[in-house]
């Protein structure tokens, strides 16, 4: 597992995921590259230093990430530092306050900026904004912060005027994105990722005949990318045959043993995902420290609730052995393996067969 995913936060899905990705600068240069071509060839993405914080309003915290990076940009023959500011937009509503947002963050991110010893005029970097939107809807409202403003046309010069580049995926032609591999097929795989079976399993065929051969040039993020898709957007009972296309068309460049790896990786950060909105939501698994039993029933809930979306309902037998365990750490087993477990009999009888 790369230890960069993203895949324990609170975040949706989506939002983590191209996070991810988006940390290579090769990935990065591609979304650039999708939304304003000469403003890629102008970026020097070998000397790209990333600011590891974010600047989201805190109203917005849980629902959308963002990314900020510093990197040289030799535009028109004057090479300067610029930030490029990319917030990952994934709910399904459209938010016409979009603009205010972006410039709380652009505010924040220069005022930082002064706060860390700009002194005066030319001290400030640019900061480019980025919205990559992956919801559903084509984005309707206009981006500009002057339309949020109840003013007559001839007094709007003295509001704020930013450009801001935008990418919706749900509007945006397959070929365009396909164009910019590896990236463009990650985002096809988002783009899609609702889709029925019976288009997004070809789909999934066709991305992974792509991969270079030892899954270079930032393939190997995208097939860790897509282990998690499946994972965690994918029916439960389409995961293992999902999981065969990944396996067929990347077996010279992944071992099994890799593969399944990454999948039990996820699983086990869907796992701890779901323990920590349990607890946001009040649940608070594990409270009771010493004798973990509000932990225990949390976890029993976890195993039955996920067991029967993967394997239906649980035989009699098999109900009476899950209620019957009182063994904390045997629970804590189960609610873990829920998800790499092939039936009901797999999952008890691996756990059984290993108990003492």
């Amino acid at each position: 597992m790369n230890p960069e995913a993203p895949f324990g936060s609170l975040h949706p899905f989506r939002d983590r995921a191209i996070r991810f990705l988006l940390r290579n600068p090769d990935h990065l240069r591609a979304l650039v590259r999708l939304c304003h071509p000469q403003l890629a060839d102008a970026l020097d993405f070998d000397r790209l230093v990333r600011i590891e914080r974010s600047f989201i309003l805190d109203d917005y915290r849980e629902r959308e990430a963002d990314l900020v990076v510093r990197l040289p940009c030799n535009f028109a023959g004057a090479e300067r530092e610029i930030l490029i500011y990319i917030l990952l937009e994934h709910q399904s509503s459209i938010d016409a306050w979009m603009p205010f947002r972006l410039l709380m963050s652009m505010m924040r991110i220069s005022d930082e900026q002064r706060q860390g010893g700009a002194t005066g005029p030319g001290q400030l970097n640019l900061v480019v904004p980025i919205v990559l939107y992956t919801g559903v809807a084509e984005w309707d409202p206009g981006l500009d912060f002057r339309s949020l403003i109840d003013a007559p046309a001839g007094l709007l010069r003295f509001a704020p005027q930013f450009d801001i580049l935008f990418l919706g995926l749900a509007g945006t032609a397959p070929e365009t994105l396909e164009a910019v591999a590896p990236l463009g097929w990650a985002l096809r795989a988002i783009q899609r990722a609702e889709a029925a079976r019976p288009e997004f399993g070809p789909l999934l065929r066709r991305i992974v005949q792509h991969a270079e051969p030892f899954l270079g040039g930032g393939w190997r993020d995208v097939v860790e990318f897509l282990v998690a898709l499946i994972v965690y957007r994918r029916p439960a009972s389409e995961v293992e045959e999902l999981m065969g296309i990944i396996r067929t068309g990347v077996g010279d460049a992944l071992s099994k043993r890799e593969l399944d790896q990454m999948q039990k990786s996820m699983a086990e950060a869907v796992y701890e995902d779901a323990l920590e909105r349990g607890r946001r939501e009040g649940i608070e698994r594990g409270r009771l420290e010493g004798a973990g039993l509000e932990r225990d029933e949390s976890n029993r809930s976890w195993i039955l609730r996920v067991g029967r979306m993967r394997f239906g309902q649980p035989p009699p037998h098999c109900l009476e052995t899950i209620k019957g365990i009182t063994d904390s750490a045997h629970l804590e087993s189960l609610a873990r393996d829920i998800f790499t477990a092939g039936s009901w009999s797999d999952l008890l009888g691996a756990r059984e067969s290993s108990s003492p």
